[in-house]
């Protein structure tokens, strides 16, 4: 082969390269979604920003305030959650955002452990959330990509052991180019988080629905699905072998049966690790949490808070970060100010909003209530 003839040859693939890469990024799970914009988010920050990580479930992401702690005290604790996080991923979304920030504490949600179903199409969905909003070819992703296929063969041995599609997401995500509502736009660039990974749901943020608490019962005992256990383990020994600093959470939910026993389970092996957690449903004599929450007003469901109950929670685990853990007050940093000042603001501004929509649709509910009645 001639200079030239090797010249030509890598830059045909250098060429090709490219145009995967672009391929794969056009065609994945929208990164219009809350889970992608996190991490493009805190890809983007400088280094030294942010001091604390939380990663789980959309049981983060409705939970935690990030703007709020921050006007409250200066801390910066930033959601990098994804709805139902698969627990299998735990450790790359640890070194994830290990390579961008020297985090100094995880959160850690034990949703993932808990909501137990393995199912191939559930499984599938929830990995891709996590693998899409990744950089397509970085040595981690790749690694979490095989260890998705890994746990997928376990749990159903007619999976394909290598599926392309998660590493080349166009693949599976090729025809999306037809869709009504795609647009390249919307894939082709980072787009930032506007309220630093708070998930805003419209309606559902502002609408306060009643729930009856089932109660919590700290002897009910429920095993774990033995992929849940054995991811547990050894996310507690990868935590040992890297000595991080790591605070395990349940976040308040109305209990259910099972799901409230895995819980417990949970809890008990944690303690036997030695491992920090915490969880919210020691209950007052009248059968409501500990930490205010008002069954009436703040969730939008059994299984989430709404901005209300979201604010009351945010003020609660704040203080406990900072009472038991050294976060440092950043509010006079300029790199941490030009990314976290008046970020508050809008996300107040943005709930006025919608209370304002609220607010009239049950006026208009109403007249039309009364004009029917007439």
């Amino acid at each position: 082969m001639t200079k030239k003839q090797f010249i030509r040859s890598v830059a045909f693939f250098l060429a090709v390269g490219i145009l995967v890469l672009s391929l794969c990024d056009l065609f994945e799970l929208e990164n219009t979604s809350n889970f992608n914009k996190r991490y493009e988010t805190y890809r983007d920050f400088p280094d030294d920003t942010v001091e604390a990580v939380l990663l789980g479930t959309s049981g983060i992401d409705r939970y935690w305030v990030p703007s709020q702690a921050y006007e409250e005290h200066g801390i910066t604790v930033y959601p990098l959650s994804v709805d139902a996080f698969p627990a299998w991923l735990y450790k790359y979304a640890i070194e994830e955002a290990l390579d961008y920030q020297d985090v100094q504490l995880f959160i850690l949600d034990i949703r993932p452990f808990t909501q137990a179903n393995i199912s191939i199409d559930t499984m599938d969905v929830r990995a891709r959330r996590f693998l899409d909003a990744l950089p397509p070819f970085s040595i981690n992703r790749i690694q979490a990509c095989f260890k998705t296929m890994e746990i997928r063969e376990e749990v159903d041995s007619s999976a394909s052991r290598l599926d392309l599609s998660y590493l080349f997401p166009i693949i599976k995500f090729h025809g999306k180019w037809s869709d009504d509502d795609y647009l390249i736009g919307n894939n082709w660039s980072a787009i930032p988080h506007e309220y630093l990974g708070y998930h805003i749901l419209q309606k559902a943020t502002v609408r306060p629905s009643p729930q009856r608490n089932r109660g919590y019962r700290a002897d009910y005992f429920y095993d774990l699905d033995p992929y849940s256990e054995e991811t547990l383990y050894e996310l507690i020994d990868y935590i040992k072998e890297n000595k991080l600093n790591v605070l395990f959470i349940d976040t308040p939910q109305v209990r259910f049966g099972k799901e409230s026993g895995r819980s417990n389970t949970i809890y008990k092996i944690l303690e036997e690790e030695g491992m920090d957690y915490i969880h919210f449903y020691d209950e007052n004599s009248d059968n409501t949490f500990t930490i205010d929450l008002d069954l009436k007003s703040d969730f939008y469901n059994p299984g989430h808070l709404n901005f209300y109950g979201a604010t009351k929670f945010t003020t609660v685990l704040a203080d406990y970060l900072i009472e038991n853990y050294e976060l440092e007050d950043k509010r006079d940093q300029e790199h941490v100010k030009e990314h976290w000042d008046g970020v508050h603001d809008r996300l107040l501004e943005k709930i006025a909003e919608l209370e304002e929509e609220r607010d009239k649709r049950l006026a208009d509910a109403q007249a039309e209530n009364a004009t029917a009645e007439e």
